[in-house]
């Protein structure tokens, strides 16, 4: 019988203009249920172009609303918005990883203007493809500020809470659509988000993200909704809609149209757009589509609150309770920060042997005789424990230095010369977000790989990857299965393939 997969309990909480929104999820087989919802009012002049200005303010709000809703985890994923941070598609042609990385990093300061030392970069392949003979990739870029992300790291300090991820607010309403709608994504079809600074446009065909757009619009314009402003949205995007259908390389006729508000007022704009619209078919849902919610178990007043707004916090809440994700799962927590979390931990596990030292201590004080053996057996214990702990942190440190990147043939690591080929190419085709934990050869010409991955597109990613290759062939995908691997939820996978040498 296959094992059931435990999610760890995290609440999504979504830090707006207007509220503070929090909710917790629960994944129970294949339905998901609603375990904790809670709103509180921002405090004024707190927010600023996304940021948050005054962390104190924001963190004893933050407090308060745990405590009057009696959250059962203080661990949490919040998301970005603003002119801070900028997400788009890029494309460049099929390489290696490295050489793929280097040039990311140099293509970076064409697309943002903030400077190297104010800046969170993630990037993630999602789709590979031909073009005029040529193998192409698309790749999600997506540049914050480093100070607006440690705005919100600070004001959930404050609080006293853990933040485990910083996402972006757009893509968290597109998992939640992913996860509510599955069926609308087997054609060609487009979502708009309307969102506190402006509106998103995305193409997807069947799970390929083909096309983005984001508009930022003035706030006083948005909340307004002046003629002017609808007028502008609406023009911005007939004028996607055509460029997508009839000039854009990889464009086709789209299908369908669905609409989500994550900000006051969204209906208002969605009529305005089907309006204009009317041919093709459209419909505008909420963050609870797909979810089960037992009324009687919330205060009533609570409920009257809730709406399509909080569609941010429903889609942080949906973290790690999915396997087939699409490329959106993005974390914009500076390295800096999570580094310094994982320190802290240990720290506080060095603190807790230290008490439990004394508190043994003090015991044999008062069984010095009979005692002293045990004594210092658990001394020599809580020593080994701190010498381990000491060891994984720089474990942990050189792995951030190596980018997470799993190397199948350390450099001292001796190899036959019939199996150095191998191993060589193994390096060139394995992307930095694919980790492998072994590596079996099968007689004649059969090799496994065995390893972990941060999503399903990066094992799809490496799948490609093996089949441009000149030496891979006959690709097979075993089972796949969630695991911890480095302190995090991955994907173990299963892969096998022959050899057929060096052409």
């Amino acid at each position: 019988m296959e094992k059931l997969i435990e999610y760890e309990p995290i609440v999504g909480v979504d830090i707006a203009p207007d509220y503070i929104r929090a909710t917790q999820i629960e994944r129970v087989g294949g339905e998901y249920h609603l375990r904790n919802i809670g709103i509180v009012s921002t405090p004024p002049d707190s927010l600023e172009d996304g940021r948050i200005i005054n962390p104190r303010l924001v963190g004893r709000a933050l407090k308060e609303l745990f405590r009057e809703r009696n959250f059962e985890t203080t661990k949490v994923a919040t998301a970005i918005r603003g002119k801070g941070v900028v997400s788009r598609i890029i494309t460049f042609p099929t390489m290696p990883q490295d050489r793929l990385r280097k040039l990311i990093e140099a293509e970076v300061n064409r697309y943002v203007l903030f400077s190297n030392e104010d800046k969170v970069v993630y990037y993630h392949p999602i789709e590979e493809y031909d073009e005029n003979d040529r193998r192409k990739i698309n790749v999600m870029l997506v540049v914050a500020q480093k100070s607006l992300c440690r705005s919100y790291f600070e004001a959930f300090r404050e609080a006293g809470l853990e933040l485990t991820s910083i996402d972006l607010s757009t893509f968290c309403i597109l998992r939640e659509m992913r996860n509510s709608i599955p069926n609308s994504f087997s054609r060609n079809m487009m979502s708009l988000t309307f969102d506190y600074n402006g509106v998103a446009m995305n193409i997807f065909n069947g799970n390929d993200l083909r096309f983005s757009r984001n508009i930022f619009l003035d706030e006083r314009a948005m909340q307004g909704l002046g003629n002017g402003f609808k007028d502008k949205l609406v023009g911005e995007l007939l004028m996607a809609l055509d460029y997508y259908q009839t000039e854009y390389s990889r464009g086709d006729t789209v299908h369908k149209l669905v609409m989500s508000a994550g900000a006051p007022r969204g209906d208002e704009v969605f009529d305005a757009v089907m309006e204009s619209v009317s041919e093709m078919p459209s419909e505008v849902h909420g963050p609870f589509a797909n979810i089960r919610v037992d009324l009687d178990s919330f205060p009533a007043g609570l409920m009257d609150q809730v709406d399509s707004n909080f569609l941010t916090s429903v889609g942080l809440a949906l973290r790690g309770q999915e396997l087939e994700l699409l490329p959106f799962q993005v974390d914009l927590l500076p390295a800096e920060i999570a580094e310094v979390k994982l320190i802290r931990k240990h720290v506080s596990a060095i603190v807790r042997a230290a008490l439990v030292v004394s508190i043994i201590f003090a015991g044999a004080m008062f069984f010095v005789n009979n005692r002293t053996d045990k004594l210092k057996a658990e001394t020599r214990k809580i020593s080994l424990q701190q010498q381990n702990i000491t060891r994984e942190v720089a474990e942990y440190k050189k792995r951030k230095l190596e980018n997470l990147k799993l190397n199948p043939a350390p450099a001292d690591f001796q190899v036959t010369p019939d199996l150095s080929p191998v191993l060589e190419e193994i390096k060139k085709v394995i992307p930095k977000t694919v980790q492998l934990t072994e590596l079996r050869f099968h007689q004649p010409d059969v090799i496994e790989f065995i390893g972990v991955a941060e999503a399903n597109p990066s094992i799809f990613y490496f799948i490609s990857s093996l089949k441009n290759s000149a030496v891979f062939t006959d690709i097979e995908l075993g089972p796949r299965k969630a695991v911890t691997a480095f302190d995090r939820s991955m994907i173990g996978f299963d892969i096998r393939c022959k050899y057929k040498g060096v052409q």
